[in-house]
C-alpha cells in the first residue's frame, strides 16, 4: 500500500490587496505535499489587516488600497516589519523569495491599539516613571511603534528625567509640521512645556494627538490632573470649534504607599472617572518604603522599593498586564 505524504508546514498568509484572487492562485500553485500557504483572511481596512498579522507568517499588502481606520498607515507599516511582506505586484512578479521567508518566519502577536492615561491627584507618586516604563517594556517586547505624550503644567519633567534637552517640544511639533519628535529606547517622545502648550487651540492639539495615536500601537499619556489641555480627551463644549477628541482606553490612577493624601485623592479621581463613564479605570499603588496597600483603594501594588527615579521594564510589565491581559 502506498502512503500519501501529508502536509507538514502550514504558512498562514494575510492579504490586503485588490489582487487577492491572483495572489490566491499563486499561493495554491506554490503549495504541495510538504508546505501549504493558507490565507487566514482578506482585509480592506488597516484595522482589519493589523488584526490578521497576529495569525500570519507573511503578508501580501498594498497599503495605499486599504481604508485607514484606528491603526494608521504609518503604524501599520511598522507592524508589517514583524512579518515578511510584499506588494501584490512584487509578489506576483517573483513569489519565491517571499514564500521562502514565510516558511522561516516566526510570526508576530497582534496587540490592539491602545491609548493609556497615567495620572494622579497628588504629585511625587512616580507617574512619569510608570508611563515611561510601560512604553519601554512594550517596545522591548513587541517592537511595535510606541509613544509617550506629556501633558505637564510647567517645565517638562519627562525631558528632565531623560535628559532630552534637545527634543522638540509638543508645541513646536504641533505648530511646525517639518519637525520630528525625539526618541528614547525606540519610544517616540512628545514632551510638553506648559506655558507654550497653553497657546495651542484645542482643535490643533486634538488633531495632532490623533495623528500621534494613528502612528503608534501604544500611546501613553503622562497626564497631570485637571490639566487645562486635557479637554482634548472629551468632545468639545457647546459653541467650541468642532474636533474629534482622543479617546482614552485605560486610565491608570496612581498613588503612593504610605501617603494618605495621595491614596484618598486617587480614590476620588478614579471614582469621578468611573462616574463619567471614561472607560476602564485601574488604581495602582507605587510602593514607597513598604508593600502595604489601602484596602479597596487599589487593584495592584507596584513592586518598587521606593518611588522610582528612573524607568524600569519590570515596573512597566506590571502596569501593562492591565492593558493587555495575559500578554505580560
Amino acid at each position: 500500500m502506498r502512503w500519501r505524504r501529508t502536509k507538514t508546514i502550514v504558512v498562514p498568509v494575510a492579504l490586503g490587496t485588490g489582487q487577492a484572487g491572483a495572489v490566491r492562485l499563486a499561493l495554491a500553485a506554490a503549495s504541495d505535499e510538504t508546505v501549504a500557504y493558507q490565507v487566514v483572511g482578506e482585509a480592506v481596512t488597516t484595522d482589519g489587516l493589523y488584526q490578521l498579522l497576529g495569525q500570519a507568517k507573511l503578508a501580501v499588502v498594498d497599503l495605499d488600497q486599504l481604508q485607514e481606520g484606528t491603526v494608521g498607515r504609518a503604524a501599520l507599516g511598522q507592524a508589517l516589519e514583524l512579518v515578511p511582506h510584499a506588494t501584490s505586484a512584487a509578489f506576483l512578479a517573483d513569489p519565491t523569495a517571499l514564500l521562502l521567508a514565510g516558511r522561516a518566519a516566526v510570526g508576530a502577536a497582534a496587540y490592539p491599539p491602545r491609548v493609556v492615561a497615567c495620572t494622579r491627584q497628588a504629585g511625587g507618586v512616580g507617574t512619569t516613571s510608570v508611563a515611561l516604563s510601560m512604553a519601554q517594556a512594550f517596545r522591548q517586547a513587541t517592537r511595535l511603534p510606541t509613544a509617550v505624550v506629556e501633558m505637564a503644567y510647567g517645565p517638562s519633567p519627562l525631558r528632565t528625567l531623560l535628559s532630552g534637552d534637545d527634543w522638540p517640544d509638543l508645541y513646536d511639533l504641533v505648530t511646525h509640521t517639518d519637525m520630528q519628535p525625539g526618541h528614547w529606547e525606540g519610544v517616540t517622545i512628545y514632551p510638553m512645556t506648559g506655558k507654550y502648550a497653553a497657546n495651542l487651540l484645542p482643535v490643533q492639539l486634538a488633531t495632532y494627538l490623533r495623528q500621534v495615536q494613528a502612528a503608534h500601537i501604544l500611546t501613553v499619556l503622562d497626564l497631570a490632573p485637571n490639566h487645562p489641555q486635557a479637554g482634548v480627551l472629551t468632545p468639545p463644549g457647546t459653541g467650541a470649534a468642532p474636533y474629534e477628541p482622543l479617546s482614552v482606553d485605560v486610565w491608570l490612577v496612581l498613588s503612593r504607599s504610605g501617603r494618605v493624601d495621595s491614596a484618598v485623592g486617587a480614590g476620588e479621581l478614579a471614582a469621578r472617572l468611573r462616574a463619567q463613564g471614561r472607560g476602564q479605570v485601574v488604581e495602582l499603588i507605587n510602593a514607597a518604603d513598604t508593600v502595604d496597600r489601602v484596602v479597596g483603594m487599589a487593584t495592584t501594588t507596584l513592586p518598587l522599593p521606593r518611588v522610582s527615579a528612573t524607568p524600569h521594564p519590570k515596573l512597566g510589565r506590571v502596569a501593562l498586564r492591565h492593558i493587555y491581559p495575559g500578554a505580560f
